[in-house]
């Protein structure tokens, strides 16, 4: 019976979604049909259906927790999410028009209801917020999204509440801990979502800054939903995980067309803070912070927690491009390797400080990582005189 009651429920939506798809949409505000010649008689559905469909898929979302019939539901309500939002029917319909922001109000309300609990991944509300920001992105005109300006601000907003520290020694309310770990599940779904997530750019410095601070949280449930978030966000700013180029048997470069092409998508520590320029005295704030004991960020925080801070920028360090001065290098070579970085450089040597110093730190995979986030911050020119250095130092602190 379990069984049965969830593929109703899925092929309910899809039916629902399919006939949102085909079906003309009523011309008019009108919410009943009226018997005239003058009706289109194709237009099965009036004003007032179209409004119970949305409610009953958008109720599906709020209330279900199968994955399988969240998927399929979130895939009608977002066809009925773009046909409501089309030109023509929103020209024509101020009621339907009007039911995109009637519904995300409800989103918010759900995602603020302190009654709420807390699912795994927030169950369905990510989809509600996927649907209709997915639906304004295909129907919207370029650069025009208040949809989309008014989700941002509000996880935002919430988001920098449950991060801010705290004037005592109180526990976290916990309204605010499960509408914070609601606020990063959406956002992470926004993040991944290769529709909405391109038109992130310009909220993406805010969504690391907050992120990251969040990972310091005394809360678990909001540094577990903090560090998914990160993960999402270093795969936006970066783009996917490519491949090491240098052969470890020879430390010899292997500069084939594959090399080549790899080289030119990975970004470099220019390119990423000449386009995010807010990330760079964060991060390096942080990083400071993290690694002078005296400093707040590690008196009022556990060490393990101040580590997983500290790793996570690591990581996100680590994974630029290691290959700056090889652009440098080829770019006579190749025209197609000129890019911003040659004419807009971003100086790494204050970073190169602290990185450095997080080498130092007690912790073994602190280390290791900070090793990795350094070589990124460091000139191939340069690399015979560190690694000389590198094994001096090594051979005094052996030495009796």
């Amino acid at each position: 019976m379990v069984v049965c009651s969830w593929l109703s429920v899925r092929a309910s939506s899809i039916l629902l979604g399919t006939l949102m798809k085909e079906v003309p949409m009523p011309a008019s505000s009108q919410t009943t049909f009226q018997p005239t010649l003058e009706r289109n008689p194709m237009q099965l559905l009036s004003t007032d259906q179209i409004v119970w469909m949305g409610d009953l898929l958008l109720n599906v979302l709020l209330g279900t927790r199968h994955k399988g019939a969240l998927e399929k539901t979130f895939l009608g309500f977002e066809v009925l999410c773009s046909r409501v939002m089309h030109k023509d029917s929103s020209s024509s319909n101020s009621v339907l028009s009007s039911l995109p922001s009637r519904w995300l109000d409800l989103l918010f309300f759900r995602v603020s209801n302190p009654n709420s609990v807390i699912t795994r991944r927030s169950a369905g509300l990510p989809f509600g917020f996927q649907a209709l920001l997915r639906a304004e992105a295909k129907q919207s005109r370029r650069n025009i999204r208040p949809l989309m300006t008014k989700v941002m601000d509000f996880l935002i907003s919430h988001l920098s509440r449950c991060v801010e520290p705290s004037v005592s020694d109180l526990p976290m309310d916990h309204d605010v801990v499960l509408t914070g770990v609601h606020c990063f599940n959406i956002l992470r779904s926004l993040v991944r979502d290769g529709d909405v997530g391109t038109e992130m750019e310009g909220w993406l410095s805010q969504s690391v800054m907050v992120t990251v601070k969040a990972l310091s949280s005394p809360q678990w449930s909001i540094r577990n939903s903090a560090n998914l978030l990160f993960s999402s966000l270093v795969s936006r700013l970066l783009g996917a995980k490519h491949n090491q180029f240098i052969n470890s048997d020879d430390f010899s470069f292997d500069f084939t067309s594959r090399s080549l092409t790899s080289i030119q998508r990975a970004k470099s520590f220019s390119q990423l803070f000449s386009r995010f320029v807010e990330l760079h005295p964060f991060l390096l704030n942080e990083i400071s912070s993290y690694n002078d004991p005296s400093s707040s960020s590690s008196s009022s925080s556990s060490s393990s927690i101040v580590q997983t801070s500290l790793f996570s920028i690591l990581v996100l360090i680590s994974r630029l491009s290691p290959f700056r001065s090889i652009r440098n290098d080829l770019k006579n070579a190749d025209a197609k390797l000129k890019t911003d970085e040659e004419r807009n450089q971003v100086p790494p040597d204050p970073f190169r400080e602290v990185v450095q110093k997080a080498m130092e730190h007690n912790d073994y995979r602190t280390r290791e990582m900070a090793a990795k986030a350094f070589v990124p911050l460091t000139d191939m020119k340069d690399l015979v005189s560190l690694i000389s250095t590198s094994l001096e130092e090594v051979e005094l602190s052996l030495s009796p």
